[in-house]
């Protein structure tokens, strides 16, 4: 998958959540009051289409690259693991500078 494609499916899930940002905002009441909205149920549906939006990308790029089925799908499992190890280094990281930031500032 090129970064054209995967600009593309990026763009494409924004657009989405842009979508649902605008439809939550027009449901008000006849009065002009907004209807309660639960935002960690609305979190969880963003979260959930994302999710689904990436594997597609995922699974369309290694297809292009030949793999099977399975081949694509113990790829894009590699691919979660690989992210999530990275964002735990990342958090980790963020976690020492910050430990080093109040260090420097209790001196």
């Amino acid at each position: 998958m090129s970064k054209q494609d995967v600009g593309s499916a990026v763009e494409q899930v924004g657009s989405e959540i842009s979508g649902a940002e605008q439809a939550l905002e027009q449901q008000q009441t006849a009065d002009g009051q907004k209807v309660g909205i639960d935002m960690e149920e609305a979190a969880r549906i963003a979260g959930e289409r994302s999710e689904r939006a990436e594997r597609a990308a995922l699974a369309a790029y290694y297809r292009k690259q030949g793999l099977t089925e399975e081949e694509v799908t113990q790829a894009i499992e590699a691919f979660k693991t690989d992210k999530a190890a990275r964002l735990e280094a990342e958090k980790n990281d963020l976690s020492a500078l910050q430990k080093r930031v109040e260090d420097y500032e209790k001196q």
